[in-house]
This record gives structure tokens, C-alpha cells and sequence, in this order.
């Protein structure tokens, strides 16, 4: 017979062991989690997105400039006038056997001028929208057109904004570690300035600035400009300064999303001494999502 107290003592050693037995199995449950989920860094590399066959990404952009001016001087046209503009570009890209098919949803500006107290609205749609276009990758990069048909003037140029977002080539495509910084080319930004000056130029500097989870934060900074005298005597001058963030997933090299701010101005002076100067505050969003 078992006397009262050596039965205590197997009692709490049965509570003892079962408490370690918890105990064992919760260390081994969270070990095994942390040896499933992929830890990054402190050096990394930043993957191609790759698409499955028939996956899709869709893609939500938006540029807008509120309050931006106008300003004239030197003539009977003198004053300041608001400016306010916005461009939304929404489109899927599906992955396909050959290449990319984008399907665009929509690719519309709409600005309008108040001078005066006078609104001159305008408005421009996409004609993209029901026509798929197809893109191809090869040695110089991505190469798009329609799927079917010739595309006219206008379509054109859309295809070709968008071939220069496909191809905006801005990582590194090397491991880095945060503090490291890389040049690029923001050839799929610069339309912002050539619209006011064909000959404007600008550069890029993106920097690793934190690895959290499976998530890159990169800085970005665009600056750029140029001047141009026409044969009349006529100052044209751009510039345009952009700083934002951008995050990448370092699993699957999906770009969540962007975030820019700043301003471009471009002005004109012309021989008879009329200045007029343009100032918009510019924000950039990009927002991209893998379709399930």
C-alpha cells in the first residue's frame, strides 16, 4: 500500500510531467513555425515577378495635381490662374504562353484650368479599352502592340507609355543590404516634362532603406530638367522633383505599392518680355494585386 504522502509525491510528479510534456510540445510547435516561414536578410535580392499561366495582376495608378498654378506676367494677360489635373490608369496583366496580355480598364486624363474665375475643363479617354495588347519579352526588353489589328496614332502612344512602364528597369537585379543605393533611368516618368520640354532630362536614385518580414522598403528620388531657346528667342525651361517610397515582396517579387510626392514647374519667357510659369504638385500612387 502506498502511504499518503508517497502518493502526493507521484501525484505532483504526474502534474510535473505533464506540464513538461506542454511545454515540449509548444517549443516544438514554434520551432517548427519559425523554420517554415523564410526569413530575408540582411542581404537580399529582390526577384522577377513570375506569373504563373492564366495568373493575373491587376494594377491601380493614379497621378494628380491639386492646386497647382499658373502664373503670367509682362503682358494684358497677367494674373494667376488654378490648376488641377489627374490621370488613372487601371489594367491587368495576364501571364500567357508567349508572353503578357494587358487588358486595359481604363487610361483617362481629365484637367481643368479656373483663370479668371472661367473653368476650361478637358478630358481625354482611353482607346485602348477593349483592345487587348500583347507583349512579348526579348533581348531589349518588353515589346508591346495589339493583339489584333493596327493601332492608330493615339493608340500608339498609349502602347508606348506602357512599354515604358513595362521596361522601367529600376532594381538592381544584384543582393544588396539596406543602405545601398543604385542608379536608373525613369525613362517611364519623364513624359511628365516632355510634354513642356521635348528635350528634358532626368535621373534616378532608388536606396534599400528597411527589410520587415518578407517586405523591401526602397526609397526613390527623380530629379530632372532642361532649358531650350526656340528660333524666335523664346526661354523654355522644366524641372521636376519627385521623392517616395516603394514596397516589394521578396517572395514572390510582386510590387505592392508606390508612393511618390513633389512638384514639376516649367515656365516660358518670351522675347517680348511675357513670362508665364507653370507649378503643379504632383502625387503618384500605384497600387498591384495578384488575382486569385
Amino acid at each position: 500500500m502506498i502511504s499518503p504522502k508517497a502518493h502526493d509525491t507521484l501525484y505532483k510528479m504526474k502534474i510535473a510531467f505533464k506540464s513538461f510534456c506542454a511545454g515540449l510540445v509548444t517549443c516544438m510547435l514554434f520551432a517548427l513555425s519559425m523554420s517554415c516561414k523564410k526569413t530575408y536578410g540582411p542581404i537580399v535580392e529582390i526577384p522577377e515577378l513570375k506569373l504563373k499561366e492564366g495568373q493575373t495582376v491587376r494594377t491601380i495608378m493614379e497621378t494628380i495635381t491639386e492646386k497647382g498654378t499658373m502664373t503670367i506676367v509682362g503682358s494684358d494677360q497677367a494674373g494667376v490662374g488654378e490648376l488641377f489635373m489627374q490621370k488613372v490608369r487601371i489594367f491587368e496583366q495576364t501571364k500567357t504562353k508567349t508572353g503578357i496580355r494587358y487588358d486595359i480598364q481604363q487610361n483617362d486624363s481629365a484637367a481643368n484650368l479656373r483663370w479668371k474665375n472661367l473653368d476650361t475643363p478637358s478630358e481625354t479617354k482611353s482607346e485602348l479599352v477593349g483592345r487587348p495588347v500583347d507583349a512579348v519579352k526579348g533581348k531589349d526588353g518588353w515589346k508591346l502592340h495589339l493583339a489584333e489589328g493596327s493601332p492608330n496614332a493615339k493608340q500608339q502612344e498609349e502602347i508606348a507609355a506602357f512599354q515604358a512602364y513595362a521596361n522601367r528597369g529600376w532594381l538592381p537585379m544584384k543582393p544588396i543590404k539596406v543602405g545601398d543605393s543604385w542608379s536608373f533611368n525613369p525613362k517611364f516618368i519623364s513624359h511628365i516634362i516632355h510634354q513642356d520640354l521635348a528635350n528634358a532630362d532626368a535621373t534616378g536614385v532608388m536606396t534599400l532603406k528597411a527589410i520587415e518580414g518578407d517586405k523591401a522598403a526602397i526609397s526613390i528620388k527623380i530629379v530632372g530638367g532642361g532649358s531650350s531657346v526656340d528660333d524666335k528667342g523664346s526661354v523654355s525651361k522644366a524641372q521636376v522633383d519627385l521623392l517616395g517610397t516603394v514596397i516589394y515582396s521578396l517572395e514572390s517579387g510582386l510590387e505592392i505599392g508606390l508612393n511618390m510626392k513633389g512638384y514639376v514647374t516649367s515656365g516660358i519667357q518670351h522675347s517680348n518680355g511675357e513670362i508665364k510659369a507653370v507649378k503643379l504638385p504632383i502625387t503618384i500612387t500605384d497600387r498591384k494585386k495578384i488575382l486569385d
